[in-house]
């Protein structure tokens, strides 16, 4: 029926952008799709959703997948407190490429990340400049 035909429409998109998936076994695919949608505690369809948009991260083996959100989570709860499994998990959904990244890329892009916006984050003579003309601009 129609949900047969919209399935195999979502296989072709995936084919063709990402040809290996045509030569693994549907049964290892559906594996790693159970793998990703339990490691990431996600409804099913918002991770089919990640998946269409990087079919790579399908081809991850089950034990990368949960090795590679747990480095992700220390990674990012360590940079960002605040976070927690679900945000890192809701991260990975919208930028799949995470996933399918080595962590040691992904904490060099961090690291670069965060050298590349202290000017910015830091408080200083503009900040306060800032803080102050904003403080006289909402007194008028």
């Amino acid at each position: 029926g129609c949900d047969a035909a919209a399935a195999r429409a979502a296989a072709a998109a995936m084919l063709v952008r990402q040809p290996n998936l045509a030569v693994r076994d549907p049964a290892a695919l559906r594996e790693n799709m159970d793998t990703l949608c339990a490691t990431l505690g996600l409804p099913r369809a918002r991770v089919a959703d990640a998946v269409m948009r990087h079919p790579a991260i399908l081809e991850l083996s089950p034990s990368s997948v949960v090795s590679r959100f747990q480095q992700l989570g220390s990674l990012f709860c360590e940079a960002l407190p605040h976070m927690r499994a679900i945000d890192v998990a809701e991260a990975v959904c919208e930028c799949p490429a995470l996933l399918a990244s080595q962590p040691e890329t992904i904490v060099e892009k961090v690291v670069g990340l965060g050298a590349a916006l202290a000017p910015w984050t830091q408080p200083g003579p503009a900040a306060a400049r800032g803080a102050a003309g904003a403080s006289s601009t909402g007194s008028r």
